[in-house]
């Protein structure tokens, strides 16, 4: 095998003319050193030709060698190159083809995206939004229907609080007109009797009351308009007794009218040389009280209120009413309830009056004594 020394394409032996650019190979051929030799008759060259010499020859041979070298060796080059820029060609070509596909492959995966992935993803989100929505409204309604139950429900509780509580209030008002009729039927029945005593108190009738004059102008006395207590001492007070009583169960009854200055009132029970006793006491303001005092002087309020029976200001006149039944005493004042107490202190004792200076000298005045036995 060689090469066409035209264009360098392969040939096979024995070619006298290039397929590819036609090229004469014969020249090429006869210019081979191993054919310039003569092979006549006898050995001998022609007559007139004349045969070159071994030196010649080598020459000539040299020469054709080189050129059959050179010839055959660029063609070899050429052809290196051409099938690197094939091979180049064809990478490309592949790279296009391989390209194309991904180009085709990215427009399909972008349309199946389109045309399918995606609307079911925003079908899904769709989907899940509405369901949320759903969620929502159902937990929305569920909130509004338990608020409503609760409103309802409070409501209903404070419907039924309050019939409760007007139940009990109207409940408490019954018992308490109950309880006002009976002690109100109390007072009737326990005065309704003729009194074992009934005095003035204009003058002494019999029940030895204490008579005497202090230091100071105030005391125990008779006037024509009662039995008067004055004390002027800030922080005291003035008792006027009837020693010559003695009652245990009872029903007592008289007017008081405060002269001028602070308090006055009804002595019950007294015992103790007059030093531990009872008193129902009203001042001026409309406050009444039960009291207790006990034989060292300290006193213990019972009961300590404000009464709007009572006729306030100066020189108004009250009726004070006491029913002691064993250890219950009941007040009343201008014929009405106004409280009671229980306690056993003193069981027995006389009776009495007397003023109580607060603040201000003060004079009260006693009539129209009654007592009834129970």
């Amino acid at each position: 095998m060689y090469n066409c020394p035209q264009c360098g394409n392969m040939l096979s032996p024995g070619m006298t003319r290039c397929p590819y650019c036609h090229w004469n190979l014969a020249a090429t051929i006869n210019e081979d050193p191993y054919h310039t030799s003569y092979a006549g008759p006898g050995g001998a060259p022609p007559s007139g030709y004349a045969v070159p010499d071994e030196t010649d020859y080598q020459s000539e041979a040299a020469r054709a060698h080189h050129y059959m070298v050179a010839v055959a060796s660029a063609p070899t080059i050429q052809t290196h190159e051409v099938q690197q820029h094939k091979i180049v060609i064809g990478i490309m070509l592949g790279a296009i083809m391989l390209l194309a596909l991904l180009l085709i492959a990215s427009g399909a995966s972008l349309l199946y995206y389109t045309k399918v992935t995606r609307p079911a993803q925003l079908h899904t989100q769709a989907t899940a939004i509405a369901y949320a929505n759903h969620l929502v409204t159902l937990h929305h309604k569920a909130t509004a229907q338990a608020l409503a139950t609760q409103i309802v429900q409070a409501t209903q509780a404070a419907i039924r609080q309050k019939k409760a509580a007007s139940t009990a209030a109207a409940q408490a008002t019954v018992q308490a007109q109950a309880t006002t009729t009976a002690l109100q039927n109390l007072y009737t029945m326990s005065t309704r009797s003729r009194p074992a005593i009934s005095a003035p108190l204009l003058f002494e009738t019999g029940q030895k009351w204490d008579i005497y004059p202090t230091r100071d102008g105030g005391g125990c006395a008779f006037t024509p308009d009662g039995l008067h207590s004055s004390v002027f001492k800030t922080g005291s007070y003035a008792p006027c007794f009837a020693h010559a009583t003695r009652f245990r169960n009872f029903a007592l009854e008289m007017q008081m009218r405060i002269e001028k200055g602070d308090e006055g009132g009804i002595i019950f029970r007294s015992t103790n040389h007059d030093k531990s006793f009872y008193s129902f006491r009203i001042d001026r303001s409309g406050v009444y009280g039960l009291i207790l005092t006990r034989g060292d002087g300290y006193a213990i309020p019972l009961i300590y209120d404000q009464s709007p029976f009572i006729k306030t200001g100066i020189g108004r006149t009250n009726t004070l009413t006491i029913i002691a039944r064993d250890d219950n005493i009941y007040l009343y004042i201008n014929r009405h309830y106004v409280g009671s107490a229980s306690d056993n202190s003193y069981r027995i004792g006389t009776i009495g009056i007397m003023a109580v200076n607060r603040q201000h000298a003060t004079v009260a005045s006693f009539s129209n004594l009654h007592i009834w036995r129970l």
